[in-house]
């Protein structure tokens, strides 16, 4: 029974890596396009003076992997203790991973739904986006750019956070019709 177990810990190790890389290539990914959409969000963001827009795509295209490592190192632990859990330590690698496809299509949706709320309130109440943040220009494109990006940040990481948890409810349900975990 100890053996099985220590065995499955390089799985838990490998779940939880995938994990980590999923989220850090889709934080790469939706930030290189927030960065073509709207680099004056990262301006204002950094507070800084980039000589050259190439590099501020990068810059956003590096911010968004950073980001996608921390979040993805948070997010993995979470799932990657919750499988371990509710498997008691026996699930292999592939039942494990398959689930992040799932997650991965979540956090996108969220990313998508997160943009548009952006845009929603940025049509609604312009006066009040433009106090949240403020673009260098002031035209009403740069607000609906700049607010299709702030709200896509935050949609990519809620609907991560809550794609976790779905996919978390769904293994347990997967749980109890197919024991013990070896699929």
């Amino acid at each position: 029974m100890g053996t099985s177990r220590r065995r499955q810990f390089p799985t838990l190790v490998g779940v939880a890596v995938t994990g980590v890389a999923v989220a850090a290539v889709l934080g790469g990914l939706t930030n290189a396009v927030n960065g073509w959409v709207c680099p004056v969000f990262f301006l204002n963001v950094w507070q800084a003076n980039w000589p050259y827009e190439w590099s501020l795509w990068r810059a956003a295209v590096a911010q968004g992997v950073l980001e996608g490592l921390l979040y993805g190192v948070g997010f993995a632990l979470i799932y990657t203790t919750g499988v371990a859990v509710l498997s008691r330590g026996t699930c292999r690698y592939r039942p494990a991973v398959r689930p992040m496809k799932w997650i991965a299509l979540g956090a996108v949706a969220g990313w998508v739904l997160g943009g548009f709320a952006g845009l929603q309130l940025a049509a609604l109440r312009p006066d009040v986006y433009r106090s949240i943040t403020p673009t260098e220009t002031g035209v009403l494109r740069d607000i609906f750019a700049d607010a299709w990006v702030f709200g896509s940040i935050w949609g990519i990481e809620l609907g991560g956070l809550a794609s976790v948890i779905v996919s978390l409810v769904l293994f347990t349900r997967q749980a109890r019709i197919r024991s013990p975990f070896t699929a």
